[in-house]
């Protein structure tokens, strides 16, 4: 290997004769942390951040619609005198779902994962959510919401989780 000093040296001369002769396209220094190649601006970094934030909001305001239009078709007068023991399995389903997709890491926009494994992920996610909500159902008293009722919530809300995340693969 070279001395402390002649490795400097060497390189000096490597960037000199390039000067010399003029840069090429393809040169590019051995070392050193300023590759223009790899740098990426802050805009897009910032982008590739934020792009995962964006889309749990997107799927936040679907899953809350999709809990309104349940209780909507499933209650039997006003949403807003439905009883508490008929909204809480749903929402809490409709919670752990939410929760889980997050844990699951479905959220990372750099992934490396391919579609299946994602698609796994979440169907994962809707089932601890369905099942989250049934036990719910079963340990409150509601008499309007039969199971059912709640595995088709399961189902809807996986269907359209799976549309939002096939568009945004």
């Amino acid at each position: 290997m070279y001395k402390s000093g002649e490795g400097t040296a060497l390189a000096m001369l490597d960037i000199r004769s390039h000067l010399v002769e003029g840069w090429s396209e393809n040169y590019s220094p051995q070392r050193g942390p300023l590759r223009p190649q790899l740098l990426v601006s802050v805009r897009k970094r910032q982008n590739r951040r934020l792009a995962g934030h964006r889309f749990r909001v997107v799927d936040t305001i679907f899953l809350l619609g999709v809990i309104i239009v349940f209780l909507q078709t499933t209650a039997e007068g006003s949403m807003l005198v439905t009883p508490l023991a008929e909204v809480i399995p749903v929402v809490v389903g409709v919670w752990s779902t939410w929760s889980m997709s997050s844990a699951l890491g479905l959220y990372r926009f750099g992934r490396a994962e391919r579609l299946f494994t994602h698609f796994a992920y979440l169907a994962a996610a809707v089932l601890v959510g369905a099942s989250v909500a049934l036990v719910f159902h079963w340990m409150v008293p509601a008499e309007q919401t039969e199971a059912a009722d709640i595995l088709r919530l399961g189902v809807l809300s996986g269907a359209g989780l799976a549309i939002l995340h096939a568009m945004w693969w």
